[in-house]
C-alpha cells in the first residue's frame, strides 16, 4: 500500500536531542516570519497612508479604493509567509512533502481550468482600483470583448469581479471586468466648449458685447453653473468677420461628459439675454 501522504520518518519528536535541532530551527522559522510579518504590515499601512494623503486619494470613494487595495496586499503577503511557514514546519517534523506538494499541485491546477475566468475577472478589477481608471459616478463608454458590444452610462458599482453600468436608457448591465476590453472615461480630463455669437453688421457690436460680458459674469458667479466648470465662460474677442456678420466667441472648460449640457445651458441663456434686445442676434454652439 502506498505510504499515508501526510506520514512522517522522523523520530524521536519531542525528545530533548529533537528540540534542540529541529525545534529550535522551527522556533526560528516563526520567529522570522513574525519579523517579515511585521516589517510588511508597516510598509504596507506606510504606503496606504502616503497614498491617502495625496491630493487623488481625496474623497470618499478614493479611500474606499484604497482601503481595498491595501487589504488585498495585506491579506496575500500573510497567505504567502504562513504558507511557507508550514511548509517549512512540516519538512521539520519529517512529513514527506513530495506527495503534499504534488497533490497541491494537481488541485491548483484543476482550480485553475475551471476558475480561470473568474481569476481574470480579479485581476482585472484589482488593476482597475490599482490605476484608478474609473470610479463610481464616472461618466464611462466600454466595449466589451464579446461581439465589441458598446455600453455607454455612469458607474453605479464597482467590486473585483464586476462593474455595474447604469445605461443612458436606464439599463442596469453587470459586466465582469475581465471582459472590459477599452474603457473610455469621459469623466477625466477636460473638454473646451465654443458658443459663437453671430452679430449682424449694423448691430452695436460694442453692446452686444458688453451683454455677452455681463452674462458671462453672471454665469461664473452662479453657483449651479461654475460648480460644473474648471474654467469661464470667458469672451475669446472677436474670432470671425465676412460681409455680413462679425463672430464673437465664448469659451468654457468642463468634463467631456457634460461638454453637451453645458453647450445647451450657455447657449439657452445667450438666447434669453438677447431676446428683448437684439431679435436678430444669432448664437451657435459648438464642442472643441
Amino acid at each position: 500500500m502506498p505510504a499515508p501522504l501526510l506520514a512522517t520518518s522522523q523520530a524521536g519528536i519531542g525528545t530533548p536531542d529533537w528540540l534542540r535541532t529541529n525545534g529550535v530551527r522551527i522556533l526560528v522559522v516563526v520567529l522570522l516570519a513574525l519579523a517579515v510579518s511585521r516589517l510588511g504590515t508597516v510598509a504596507i499601512r506606510r504606503m496606504r497612508r502616503r497614498l491617502e494623503s495625496s491630493p487623488p486619494a481625496t474623497g470618499a470613494l478614493n479611500l474606499r479604493r484604497t482601503t481595498t487595495i491595501m487589504g488585498i496586499m495585506t491579506n496575500v503577503f500573510r497567505i504567502v509567509i504562513w504558507t511557507i511557514v508550514t511548509f517549512l514546519i512540516l519538512g521539520e517534523i519529517g512529513i514527506d512533502l513530495g506527495p503534499l506538494i504534488a497533490g497541491a499541485g494537481i488541485v491548483g491546477v484543476a482550480l485553475g481550468f475551471g476558475a480561470q475566468s473568474l481569476v481574470r475577472d480579479f485581476l482585472a478589477g484589482f488593476f482597475i482600483l490599482l490605476e484608478n481608471q474609473f470610479t463610481v459616478g464616472d461618466a464611462i463608454e466600454v466595449t466589451t470583448d464579446v461581439s465589441s458590444v458598446k455600453i455607454t452610462g455612469r458607474v453605479e458599482a464597482l467590486t473585483l469581479r464586476t462593474t455595474a453600468i447604469r445605461g443612458v436608457d436606464g439599463v442596469l448591465h453587470i459586466i465582469p471586468n475581465g471582459n472590459l476590453h477599452v474603457v473610455s472615461n469621459r469623466s477625466r480630463g477636460q473638454s473646451g466648449v465654443v458658443v459663437e455669437v453671430h452679430v449682424p453688421r449694423g448691430e452695436n457690436l460694442e453692446e452686444v458685447r458688453s451683454l455677452v460680458a455681463a452674462l458671462c459674469r453672471e454665469m461664473r458667479s452662479d453657483e449651479g453653473l461654475s460648480g460644473r466648470l474648471f474654467s469661464g465662460p470667458d469672451i475669446l474677442g472677436v474670432e470671425q468677420v465676412n460681409a455680413d456678420t462679425v463672430s464673437l466667441r465664448i469659451r468654457a472648460e468642463t468634463t467631456p461628459a457634460r461638454a453637451e449640457e453645458i453647450k445647451d445651458e450657455i447657449t439657452l441663456r445667450l438666447e434669453r439675454r438677447f431676446a428683448p434686445v437684439a431679435h436678430n442676434v444669432d448664437v451657435g454652439a459648438r464642442g472643441t
